[in-house]
């Protein structure tokens, strides 16, 4: 209807506008409901304006609301040309001294000089560089910390007499490695002797080689002592006490040349047979003690184990004193106790070292050039003769039981005229003919192939045997993910592995701590075989599914493929992922072309070709590694190619302290031992860090929060105001939420602070106060002087809580949260010896009535901690497992207990809990942020119902106008179909009216 148009069809009336002037009044109910709509939303718009103004000043308040809030600090170098001091937070303050002893490094190397790296031809006949990541010198440096069994070393000073009475003091406050010792000693500048490492001590002799030496302490300390070279001694040699042993106390994980007692693996039982039989169960030792004494235990007086005499491995003697001994068992390799090591010695029977001579290494850690290890056994001998130039020869036989040291020493130990020692590269021997003969050096295994294993085998004219790479086992089960990628390490992720025959398999490495821990996992998978390759540099991987597809390993999170050298897509059944690189050169190849083929390889340095500005020869090749510290060494050699190395690997090393400085390292030279402060070692020297409170911090966080107070208070004000001149009204006047959090806000942080002191428990004492106009106004100066004489007061009043008491209801933990707990137990408690306890804590209501179910079991001890704030859980039992409590049923109790960490480290019996804030006693920051969190939470606050209130509204006055507009169109229609007859009704009448003047002008006679 309302399409049609009847303006003035018969009437001539403006029918439109009729209807529209009726149909006015009818619509005047909408424009009133259109006002009311936008003053709700002008309303909510007003309250979103405050929702965001409180969440500001919450920003600020929950930086107050806690302690940690008030850890802000200035850390400042005195030297930051060596060391740099970054950090804005602080637990500890004060001066802290440091001596930086040695800077990170990565290796480096550079080749000869070539007149030009994309011409010359610096291969004719082709041939390799080989390239080992990981610290695989045969040579290892001593930590002073790891002599005397663990138990380290005196700092202090010692005095040196030699033979002519002249006398030094050395000072070896700040030595870290036996290195510093030696070198310190023969830099001393007045007595005339010189230091060196011989097997397990120190010696001392006078140059003159003749006359008295002595060695004493200055200042009353220990230091000579310590290092086993006090006293004196006629002849002009002192040789010091061993230092070099094990202890009772001495780690599992750090014997055989770290390598550790099956790392990663249970230790299982040991069967011991000799006079008679019987099993130790040895699984969770951590010690060697532990070992020694479970063995005790098992043998109940038949048998006694104990630390051989030199304390490097262990003994046992069978009081029936059999004529042999076996001991059998997964981990009796790695004791040294397994038949092809024991050996009977003075109605005993001691097993092999498991630790090797001072800067040395076992034979056992040595894989020989081909990986199959030196072969030799207490029970089949390796022998080899090594002949000199003039004919001499000696015979040198291996039992498996020596080291590197004493291997070395055998060789000029007969006959022949030679010397061997471990060669430039740091990862083989060499043996030199000193005879002067003009004969070969000739080398022959006459009984296994120890002499191959070691590379010297053969007949060498030039009198020089230059032994291959023996790969001394750096890389090993036991090696801590942590220490790869030069501390980097692995992080937490997913592996997949594809199978030959097509079948994938996803691998996390969350929570794996050690290669070996990766080798279980990928053991796990049905099909693939994972083991340290025999050469000890890296992973054998083996698919036994048959398949004749690839072996693909990629990382789908993380990057532990990568991080262990397993990443790639490998054709063959077997492969070795070694890191160790041999790079072939084609003939004729340029350093160019060299650097191109180490890059093609995926060897991980920095390799480039520069020019040193010489005449003859500046075009050299740099190769890099990729990252600092020891344990990513670079080796490298090469047959065609020579290189200098000019940069070896190396941790950070710095001292922290004075009269006894702890020993920090670092790979990348980055400290965290101040907490909050970040320390990067940049040179070398002396260096104190003074870490102070930033009050002027905390005064500008202060000063926030009296800004976006009165930011918020002041917005209020205006949006509820009234002006009486003018009669308006501000956006919210008479609104209850504004008014109502602008009061409420004012009183938190006025009202006192319940359980402070009561010369600081409220808002006046910093300075704080409202002022005529309603803002809130802060005295600087009152504000700075209570941050400089009573700071952790100031702390308190912000972030106050009130501490456990046995009334305080479980209910109040976690600022009204309350405790959490679950339908059934809520806890599992794992304790030391083995055992477990499960705990229901539904019962408990407060305090006492949860420790009192905590306590029931005498296993298990739990308190308030000394803070009274936290939970301290004592583990009373004994043994070698892991205290721990855990959830059940999803509870979330641990954490709701404070329980970050609910894992005791190292044995440990107790676990310390962290704070529990209560919602009583609140400090100011913490009433505020409770306060607005009323108004701000984004699921039930109020302004989010108040939001939602306004929407609903604003929705049913829409149906309203609507409904208004559906009567209005009908009252429309209606008008118009009124009208409508009306003007048909008078077209007829027209119609009618013209018929009937015709008729009568047609009965009109003409005139």
């Amino acid at each position: 209807m309302s399409g049609l148009g009847i303006d003035g069809l018969v009437s001539g009336l403006d029918t439109s506008g009729i209807i529209t002037e009726l149909l006015k009044l009818r619509q005047k109910p909408i424009d009133g409901i259109k006002a009311r709509i936008e003053k709700t939303q002008d309303r909510a718009e007003a309250l979103k304006e405050l929702n965001t103004r409180a969440l500001a000043l919450q920003e600020i308040v929950k930086r107050l609301r806690l302690p940690s809030g008030f850890s802000r600090a200035q850390a400042v170098s005195q030297n930051p040309a060596v060391l740099r001091a970054t950090g804005e937070s602080a637990g500890q303050l004060g001066t802290f001294s440091f001596v930086a002893k040695q800077v990170a490094a990565a290796s480096q190397f550079v080749s000869r000089g070539f007149p030009d790296p994309d011409r010359t031809a610096v291969a004719p006949q082709g041939g390799h560089v080989t390239i080992e990541l990981g610290d695989a010198r045969l040579s290892r440096s001593v930590d002073l910390a790891a002599i005397n069994g663990g138990a380290g070393f005196a700092r202090g000073k010692i005095r040196i007499v030699d033979d002519g009475g002249r006398s030094a003091v050395v000072d070896l406050a700040s030595a870290v490695t036996l290195r510093d010792v030696v070198d310190a000693i023969n830099a001393n500048g007045a007595a005339q002797v010189e230091a060196a490492v011989e097997g397990d001590s120190l010696v001392l002799r006078n140059l003159s080689q003749a006359g008295s030496l002595s060695v004493s302490e200055v200042g009353g300390g220990s230091t000579a002592a310590s290092l086993g070279i006090a006293g004196s001694a006629a002849g002009g040699t002192l040789t010091g006490q061993s230092i070099n042993r094990i202890n009772a106390q001495t780690p599992l994980s750090a014997l055989n040349d770290g390598r550790g007692v099956l790392a990663g693996q249970d230790l299982g039982v040991l069967t011991i047979q000799g006079s008679s039989t019987f099993a130790a169960n040895i699984n969770g030792a951590r010690t060697i003690g532990e070992v020694l004494d479970r063995i005790n235990t098992a043998g109940a007086g038949t048998l006694t184990a104990a630390l051989t005499p030199d304390g490097k491995a262990i003994r046992l003697t069978d009081a029936g004193a059999p004529a042999a001994l076996t001991v059998t068992g997964a981990a009796a390799a790695d004791l040294g106790l397994s038949a092809d090591a024991l050996a009977p010695v003075s109605g005993a029977f001691e097993g092999r070292a498991l630790l090797a001579s001072l800067g040395s290494v076992l034979g056992t850690s040595i894989r020989g050039v081909n990986g199959g290890g030196l072969g030799a056994t207490v029970q089949t001998p390796a022998t080899f003769s090594v002949t000199d130039g003039q004919g001499q020869q000696t015979l040198v036989t291996l039992h498996g039981r020596e080291d590197l040291r004493e291997i070395l020493a055998r060789f000029s130990g007969g006959a022949a005229q030679v010397k061997a020692s471990i060669n430039a590269e740091g990862t083989g021997i060499e043996v030199l003919d000193v005879s002067g003969g003009s004969g070969a050096l000739t080398i022959t295994d006459q009984s296994g192939a120890a002499a191959a294993a070691l590379g010297v085998a053969g007949s060498h004219a030039l009198g020089r045997a230059a032994g291959a790479n023996v790969n001394f086992q750096h890389f090993h089960a036991g090696r801590a993910l942590s220490t790869l990628l030069g501390g980097q390490g692995v992080q937490s992720g997913e592996m997949r592995v594809r199978l030959r025959n097509g079948s994938e398999a996803a691998i996390r490495t969350a929570g794996a701590r050690s290669v070996g821990d990766i080798l279980a996992r990928l053991n796990a998978v049905p099909g693939l075989s994972a083991s340290i390759n025999s050469r000890g540099d890296g992973i054998q991987l083996t698919d036994t599914t048959g398949g004749s597809g690839n072996l693909a390993i990629e990382d789908l999170s993380g990057n532990a493929a990568r991080a262990l050298n397993l990443a790639g897509v490998f054709s063959g059944a077997s492969v070795d992922r070694s890191f160790e690189f041999r790079v072939q050169v084609a003939p004729g190849a340029t350093l160019n072309a060299v650097m191109t083929e180490i890059v093609r390889a995926g060897v991980p340095v920095h390799v480039a070709t520069f020019g040193d500005g010489s005449p003859a020869g500046p075009a050299r090749l740099s190769i890099t590694g990729k990252f600092q510290g020891s344990d990513a060494a670079l080796t490298l050699s090469s047959d065609f190619l020579s290189f200098t190395q000019t940069s070896e690997a190396r941790d950070a090393l710095l001292l922290m302290g004075e009269s006894s400085p702890q020993v920090l390292r670092s790979r990348n030279g980055t400290f965290n031992v101040i907490p909050g402060v970040t320390l990067d070692l940049l040179g070398v020297g002396s260096a104190s860090v003074t870490v102070s409170r930033d009050t002027a911090a905390t005064a500008g966080d202060i000063k926030t929060l009296v800004e976006r107070f009165n930011d918020l208070t002041a917005k209020v004000k205006e949006f509820t105001a009234f002006d009486t001149q003018s009669l308006s009204t501000g956006r919210l006047h008479g609104d209850a939420t504004a008014i109502t959090l602008a009061a409420t806000l004012k009183r938190r942080l006025l009202d006192p602070v319940a359980g402070i002191d009561s010369t600081m428990n409220n808002a006046a004492a910093l300075g704080l106060s409202i002022d005529r106009s309603g803002a809130l106004t802060l005295d600087e100066g009152r504000l700075q002087n209570a941050l400089n004489q009573r700071f952790e007061q100031v702390a308190e009043l912000f972030s106050h809580s009130a501490p456990l008491k046995d009334s305080t209801a479980l209910s109040a933990f976690h600022d009204g949260q309350g405790l959490r707990r679950a339908a059934g137990h809520d806890l599992r408690v794992r304790f030391r010896d083995g055992t477990s306890l499960d705990l229901d804590l539904s019962g408990a209501h407060n305090v006492r009535e949860l420790l009192a179910l905590l306590n029931a079991d005498g296993r298990l001890s739990a308190a308030v901690g000394a803070d009274g704030r936290s939970f301290l859980f004592t583990d009373n039992t004994s043994g070698s497992q892991t205290f721990a409590l855990s959830d059940l049923n999803q509870s979330g109790t641990t954490q709701s207990l404070g329980l970050l960490q609910p894992q005791a480290g190292n044995g440990a019996a107790t676990l310390q809990g962290g704070a529990i804030l209560l919602a009583e006693e609140q400090g100011l920051a913490r009433r505020l942020d409770r306060e607005i969190e009323r108004y701000v939470n984004s699921l039930d606050g109020v302004f989010r119902r108040r939001r939602e209130e306004s929407d609903k509204r604003v929705e049913a006055y829409n149906a309203d106008i609507a409904r208004i507009g559906r009567g209005v169109n009908m009252e429309r229609e209606r008008l118009m179909r009124q009208f409508q007859s009306l003007e048909k009704f008078l077209a007829q009448s027209q119609q009618l009216q013209t018929q009937l003047a015709g008729q009568l002008k047609a009965l009109t006679p003409p005139k």
